[in-house]
């Protein structure tokens, strides 16, 4: 029980850090709040991710491009529920967006 609530953690820490670098991305990129993107920004924004022209403090292309879309659109998914019991409509700018994954380089190891 003690792993599962210190993994549960570790997940929180994990989205709060991720928002807080799409949060200052947006700011940085579109001179836009996260909640004020439109949905040609937001899909600019991780195609540059995808394409290594944002990259890692480190200089090296993101490897986990779609983990942070998933990321993001759940955001917007709860941001389109509270404004909607506020009876404001917020369209949904995540539905096109690209959450696939790139093969590894290996799929797996051989007895040699």
């Amino acid at each position: 029980m003690a792993i599962k609530k210190v993994q549960e953690v570790i997940r929180l820490n994990s989205l709060k850090l991720r928002m807080i670098f799409l949060a200052k991305g947006f700011e940085k990129r579109c001179e836009k709040s996260l909640i004020e993107i439109s949905e040609k920004e937001l899909f600019q924004f991780f195609l540059d991710m995808r394409q290594g022209r944002i990259t890692r403090k480190d200089g090296k292309i993101y490897l986990s491009t779609a983990d942070y879309a998933k990321d993001f659109r759940a955001f917007w998914h709860w941001w389109q529920k509270v404004n909607r019991k506020e009876s404001k409509d917020i369209s949904d700018i995540t539905i096109d967006l690209d959450v696939s994954k790139h093969k590894p380089k290996w799929v797996y190891l051989t007895e040699e």
